[in-house]
């Protein structure tokens, strides 16, 4: 890999913003250890797989594995307890009042799939790392769509690709990151054709393999951005973007922001 210097255990801050009685929160990418009984009921969205242990309304803690690209709930009164080393960029949304007669589960659940609220949920991030006015409709529009996901829940999604299929995938782009990563890559992986592997993984994580690979790579190097030693350059090579602007026009993309004002 390109040399960067380790990062800082330093983070990025907390973002948080109320909209019509929700409040949408982002929680960087950082190892934490949480317990908390929520007052309202709460959705969470993780950009990032996610191992650690938790426990919910019970001192019985056990591992989880958050995929990519999941959601969890929360009922309100429930209390939580959970811990992981890493952590990962996580959004939260506290329900506002309106929404609680909406919802009849009364569980948490854990890896919830919902295809068209991952594209909103990017948005979201996108304008509170910006600090641009967070538009209130899409903040109902992924209420509405979770809340929709909760009142037709019969049991948990079957995921097309297993766990450990998932687990090798994060494997393998963590120690190619700073190197190209094709979806033939990928396939040869799992031993299937790199047709069948596009539209299983998207079924699966709810983007394609190209857009999930950009995806760790912003993680990376947000990581490395906190350190200001490290080269722009230095950063993007490590990453795997081609070249500083690659890297930059991604982050303008998807974040809305420069590499230098994300730093700054």
């Amino acid at each position: 890999m390109t040399n960067v210097t380790r990062p800082m255990t330093v983070s990025e801050s907390i973002r948080t913003c109320g909209v019509d009685g929700s409040v949408v929160e982002l929680l960087p990418s950082a190892a934490y250890s949480a317990a908390y009984v929520p007052q309202s009921h709460a959705i969470g969205f993780a950009f990032e797989t996610q191992l650690g242990v938790h426990s919910f309304a019970s001192d019985q803690r056990c591992d989880f594995y958050r995929q990519a690209n999941s959601f969890a709930f929360i009922p309100s009164g429930c209390e939580v307890f959970s811990e992981s080393a890493v952590g990962g960029e996580y959004l939260t949304l506290s329900l506002a009042a309106r929404w609680l007669s909406e919802i009849d589960c009364k569980k948490p659940i854990n890896q919830l799939l919902s295809m068209g609220s991952v594209q909103t949920a990017r948005i979201l991030r996108k304008q509170l790392i910006s600090d641009s006015v967070v538009d209130g409709s899409l903040v109902e529009q992924l209420a509405n769509d979770i809340v929709q996901e909760l009142i037709d829940y019969k049991r948990p999604v079957k995921h097309v690709l297993s766990i450990k299929q998932m687990q090798k995938l994060d494997d393998f782009i963590t120690v190619n990151i700073d190197q190209p990563i094709s979806v033939l890559d990928l396939a040869s992986l799992l031993h299937i054709s790199a047709g069948h592997f596009s539209r299983v993984f998207k079924a699966s994580v709810g983007v394609s393999p190209f857009d999930y690979v950009i995806q760790r790579r912003l993680a990376y190097a947000r990581k490395y951005l906190r350190y200001p030693a490290n080269d722009l350059s230095a950063i993007a090579f490590s990453s795997g973007f081609s070249s500083h602007a690659h890297m930059t026009m991604a982050f303008k993309k998807y974040l809305g922001l420069t590499p230098s004002e994300l730093r700054d």
